[in-house]
C-alpha cells in the first residue's frame, strides 16, 4: 500500500514535470494557471477553473500585452459556462488586438482533449447572445452576433440571429440585410421565413406568401410557417385557407397554442360556436395555464347558455390568477354567470371585486 502511494506521488510528480517541459518558457503564472486547466478537464472541480482564472489575471496585470492571457480567461470562464464574461475577454481582445486577435481566434490549439478555434470562440458568442436575449438586453445580444460574424463570416445563423435582434431594437431594415446576407451565403427556410415574417408586418401580404411558400418547399412539416400562413389567409379574408392552414400547424405541432386559439376566432366569427368550443376544449387540456385560451372557453359556453361549464372555467381562471387588474374581467364575467344562476351575494361580491380592480388598473 505504501509502495502504491509512493508510485502515485511519483507519478504525479513525473507529470507536472512533463507538463512544465511542454509550457517551455512559458511564465510561472501563465504555467500555474494551464495546470490547473489540465487538473480541471481531469476532475471537472470548477474550483481548478477559478484558480486558473486567478493565475490569468496576475498574468495579465503583469505582462497586459500577453495575448495569451486574455484567451486563456476566455477559455476558461467558457468553461464554467460564464459566456457572457468568456465574451467580454474575447472582447477585449478584439479592441485591444484587432486584427491580431481575430487572427489568433481562428487559429486552431488543442490542450487536454479542448479544441480552441474558430467555432469555439463563436459558439462563446452566440452563448453569450443567448443570455442577453433571454434578459431582453438586446443591444448586448446584437454586439455579441455582430462579433460571431466576424469571426466566422459565413455564419447564417449568426446573421439570422442578428436580424431577429435587429427586429427586437425595432429596426426592420437592417434586420432584412442581415436576413439576405444569409441567404446570399446558402438558401435557408430560417432566413425565408423571417424574410416573410417582415413583409407580413409591414402588411405586404403576396410578398410575405412568396417567402413562406419557399419554406414549405424547403420543409413540409414546418408547423410554424403554416400558422404564418393562416395569419396571412385571415388577412386577406380567405378564411377556407386560413381553416386549412391552422389545422395543418395544429395537426404537425400540437403544442401550437396560438393556432389552436385563432382557429376557434375563425369559427367564432362564423358563429360556429360546437366547432369553436372543441378547438377549445382541447387546447384547455393541452394548455390548462393560458388564460386566453380559457377566458375565450368560457365566453362561448356563455354564449350557449351552458352555465355551469362556463362558471368553472372562470373559477379555474380565478384560482390561478388571484385578484389581478389584468384578469379583472374574469370577476365580471363571472358576477354575470352568477346573475343569471340567481345567485345574488355570489354576484356582488365578484361585482365589487371587479370595481376594485378595475380602479387599480388605473391608477
Amino acid at each position: 500500500m505504501v509502495a502504491s502511494n509512493l508510485k502515485g506521488g511519483i507519478m504525479r510528480k513525473v507529470w507536472v514535470f512533463i507538463l512544465l517541459c511542454v509550457i517551455g518558457c512559458a511564465s510561472a503564472t501563465m504555467t500555474g494557471g494551464r495546470i490547473h486547466i489540465q487538473q480541471f478537464a481531469h476532475t471537472q472541480d470548477t474550483t481548478e477553473v477559478n484558480l486558473a482564472i486567478e493565475q490569468f489575471l496576475k498574468e495579465k496585470a503583469e505582462n497586459p500585452t500577453n495575448i495569451d492571457a486574455y484567451l486563456w480567461l476566455a477559455r476558461a470562464y467558457a468553461m464554467k459556462r460564464n459566456y457572457v464574461m468568456a465574451a467580454a475577454w474575447l472582447d477585449t481582445i478584439i479592441a485591444r488586438f484587432d486584427s491580431v486577435g481575430l487572427a489568433q481566434m481562428r487559429k486552431k490549439y488543442s490542450f487536454e482533449g479542448y479544441t480552441f478555434d474558430r467555432f469555439f470562440y463563436w459558439r462563446v458568442y452566440e452563448n453569450a447572445a443567448t443570455t442577453y436575449l433571454n434578459k431582453k438586453d438586446y443591444r448586448n445580444a446584437l454586439n455579441a452576433y455582430l462579433h460571431a460574424i466576424r469571426i466566422l463570416p459565413d455564419s447564417i445563423e449568426s446573421y439570422n440571429n442578428a436580424g431577429y435582434t435587429y427586429m427586437q431594437l425595432n429596426k426592420p431594415d437592417s434586420a432584412l440585410i442581415f436576413y439576405h446576407k444569409a441567404l446570399s451565403i446558402h438558401p435557408n427556410k430560417i432566413s425565408y421565413r423571417n424574410i416573410g415574417s417582415f413583409y407580413f408586418k409591414k402588411n405586404k401580404i403576396d410578398s410575405a406568401l412568396k417567402y413562406f411558400d419557399k419554406v414549405v418547399q424547403f420543409d413540409s412539416t414546418d408547423a410554424l410557417v403554416f400558422y404564418l400562413i393562416g395569419l396571412c389567409a385571415v388577412r386577406t379574408k380567405d378564411t377556407t385557407k386560413a381553416v386549412e392552414s391552422f389545422k395543418k400547424a395544429m395537426l404537425l405541432d400540437s403544442t401550437m397554442a396560438d393556432a389552436y386559439y385563432n382557429l376557434a376566432l375563425l369559427y367564432v366569427n362564423q358563429k360556429k360556436y360546437k366547432e369553436a368550443i372543441s378547438v377549445l376544449t382541447r387546447a384547455h387540456k393541452i394548455f390548462p395555464d393560458d388564460h386566453d385560451i380559457s377566458f375565450l372557453l368560457g365566453g362561448l359556453y356563455t354564449e350557449i347558455k351552458d352555465y355551469e361549464k362556463a362558471l368553472k372555467i372562470y373559477t379555474e381562471i380565478i384560482e390561478k390568477v388571484g385578484e389581478d387588474p389584468k384578469w379583472r374581467k374574469v370577476y365580471a364575467r363571472r358576477a354575470g354567470i352568477y346573475y343569471r344562476l340567481g345567485k345574488e351575494e355570489e354576484y356582488k361580491r365578484d361585482t365589487e371585486i371587479f370595481k376594485k380592480l378595475e380602479k387599480q388598473s388605473k391608477e
